[in-house]
């Protein structure tokens, strides 16, 4: 019974190796026809997307949402880190949905610091949907000023050139949405 039962266990196992390595092979061979079809229709290569978007001379204003619930470990300086960036246009939207939220305190803190950054706190009472996040999204977007967003969480925090990074390739129209990627770091106990 028990060699019976190790021998499903490692079918099993096989047979979600194979999967698994198919489905890598899909990837691969998928990304090779996108590139040869983008060459094909004379779309031009990243490198060169990345060029242009270097080369692009405008400043390309920017709403940065962040949705709030609590309080995390190191929030304030994480969110410190927005409102130093070397971006000359931008404004930070944060937003709760309790107006009792604990990080109202430390929004109106940051305000007090930056007094000349646009900094806006949005209670968002509605539920629109089981996602909270989404929800306060929603909500705190009919307040943005400017049509390209950057939305991160209060976990977040970011080098002084963060904004221009991610805002400098949007002035190329073929490009419609930019993401980066995180490092995670362990916070003091």
């Amino acid at each position: 019974m028990i060699h019976r039962i190790a021998t499903i266990i490692a079918t099993a196992a096989g047979a979600i190796a194979v999967c698994s390595t198919g489905y890598y092979v899909l990837c691969l061979w998928s990304a090779a026809r996108f590139l040869r079809e983008r060459r094909a229709l004379g779309k031009p290569a990243l490198s060169e997307v990345e060029g242009y978007a270097r080369s692009a001379q405008t400043v390309l204003p920017v709403t940065v949402l962040k949705p709030l619930k609590g309080t995390d470990p190191e929030m304030y300086e994480n969110l410190r880190s927005h409102c130093v960036q070397q971006h000359s246009e931008y404004e930070i939207i944060f937003g709760v949905n309790d107006p009792g939220d604990p990080a109202m305190h430390v929004i109106e803190r940051l305000k007090r610091e930056f007094p000349h950054l646009a900094i806006s706190l949005v209670v968002c009472p509605k539920s629109m949907g089981s996602n909270t996040k989404v929800s306060n999204l929603a909500q705190m977007l009919g307040t943005a000023r400017y049509k390209y967003l950057v939305v991160n969480d209060s976990d977040i925090r970011v080098q002084p050139d963060y904004l221009q990074r991610i805002a400098t390739p949007l002035a190329n129209p073929q490009i419609g949405m930019v993401t980066c990627f995180i490092a995670a770091f362990p916070t003091q106990p």
